[in-house]
């Protein structure tokens, strides 16, 4: 009898998915394609695979849909404030337009009411923990149920659209990994994408002779969603002109730490806990137990351990070294303190300085190809043997995936720090950084899409 409920479907999906790991683990086990019937086993299974994580998320949505209604229906019993300012399209009433005090100028919010977005989400905050007067402000300010509900102590609730843009736009920004990956929406915890490594193949044949057949080659880039956090913490004793201040520093110092997190998981992730289990780029080159992606590695000239001993021929080596297929988008990725003791110091030797270059910025590109700065990445300045990761050289669209679970949630507490008199805001987000390194093909002998830069043993 198939599987009925949600509990059963669940194991069904979860049975079917270990089949489908155990016969791709035998294959590769005795490195050998999979046979014809373990071929057809592999399409029933996912076939049916398909069809329950469709009767899954059809079942979790619905659910969701009968929570929404029971929210609209409380909200309608409630009884309702009396207000003589009509609520715009958008949820919240148009403030008045002379600006709020708050203490210096807004980061995180822009625009004509980016005071009014700031002061909205403050208000927010402190009604989630309970805060009366801002629970009124609220409910007479906003029109979207879920403002409108407001009456969460210490627990989840959903940002509001002013506040939850700020956070986004921000993180969009400083995020170096999310702007050069393969962002992929999960809507489940995990995700499997298809991806393509080796092509058919063309020959010459002889008359009346049989046609050599040839298949494409894929594998699969399995992201599962983690999720990190941030904690804040604030003073109790906010007024009207902090809250402005407070909504604006959260969001500002939010999306930076969650963008610091990404760009470290994608960048220089170890696999750790630390890094949510993730493998960054530069530790899944640097390989070094097993030298699986030497042929994406270059290794300076000898002699050259510091940012200020490579020379040109090392990097139009790693130029030269980069397949053809990778060409379109390349990139350097580099700290900014690395570039500037190697890349700009031969730049600056090259000699041929303007003005403008001297008394403007440095230059964002070299030898043709933009130069990305990833301040996660390696700063050391004095010389480092045998070290991987000083320069990353390639296409990061064709290596990086960026999975997003779902946007950003709110904690709130009055409790956690209630000796210092300070309310605690947490933040989180589910996310997954795979990075697909090396030539699949032949990842020993031939380079990759991305090439890292490895410094010798003297």
């Amino acid at each position: 009898m198939p599987p009925v409920t949600y509990s059963e479907q669940c194991d069904r999906l979860a049975a079917a998915t270990k089949e489908i790991d155990a016969i791709l683990a035998a294959s590769d086990a005795e490195a050998r394609q999979m046979t014809p019937e373990e071929i057809a086993q592999t399409d029933t299974l996912s076939a049916e695979c398909e069809g329950l994580k469709t009767s899954i998320t059809t079942y979790e949505k619905t659910e969701e849909l009968r929570k929404a209604q029971a929210a609209r229906r409380d909200l309608l019993a409630r009884p309702r404030p009396t207000s003589t300012t009509p609520p715009t399209p958008g949820g919240a009433t148009k403030l008045p337009a002379t600006p709020r005090n708050h203490y210096g100028s807004l980061t995180a919010f822009k625009g004509p009411t980016a005071d009014a977005d700031a002061y909205l989400s403050g208000q927010f905050v402190l009604a989630s923990l309970g805060h009366e007067p801002a629970k009124a402000w609220c409910r007479e300010h906003l029109a979207n149920v879920q403002s409108e509900g407001i009456a969460v102590y210490g627990g989840y609730v959903t940002l509001p659209s002013e506040f939850e843009r700020a956070i986004i736009d921000l993180r969009d920004q400083y995020s170096v990994f999310r702007r050069e990956a393969n962002v992929r929406p999960m809507v489940s915890d995990s995700l499997t994408i298809p991806r393509k490594v080796g092509g058919l193949s063309c020959a010459f044949i002889g008359e009346n002779a049989e046609i050599t057949q040839s298949d494409a080659e894929w594998t699969q880039v399995k992201l599962v969603a983690q999720k990190a956090a941030v904690m804040a913490r604030f003073s109790s004793e906010l007024n009207e002109d902090a809250i402005i201040s407070m909504a604006d520093t959260l969001a500002n110092d939010g999306a930076y730490a969650i963008a610091q997190k990404e760009d470290q998981c994608g960048f220089i992730g170890d696999g750790t806990s630390t890094y949510g289990g993730m493998y960054g780029v530069v530790n899944k080159l640097g390989d070094a137990a097993n030298a699986t992606y030497a042929g994406s590695l270059y290794t300076a000239i000898t002699g050259n351990t510091a940012f200020s001993t490579l020379d040109l021929a090392d990097f139009e080596s790693m130029v030269g070294k980069l397949p053809v297929y990778a060409e379109a988008g390349a990139k350097w990725f580099i700290s900014k303190a690395g570039f500037a003791a190697s890349m700009l110091r031969l730049v600056d030797a090259a000699g041929g300085q303007t003005g403008d270059m001297i008394a403007g910025r440095a230059p964002s590109s070299f030898l043709g190809y933009p130069v990305v700065f990833v301040s996660v990445m390696n700063t050391t300045l004095t010389a480092q043997t045998s070290t991987n990761g000083l320069v990353l050289f390639g296409n990061m669209k064709q290596v990086a995936y960026l999975g997003d679970r779902r946007t950003l949630t709110i904690k709130t507490s009055d409790q956690r720090y209630i000796e210092y008199d300070q309310i605690a805001i947490q933040m989180t987000q589910r996310f997954d950084c795979v990075n697909v390194v090396g030539d699949q093909l032949a990842p020993t002998t031939a380079a990759g899409p991305m090439l890292m830069l490895v410094t010798p043993g003297s």
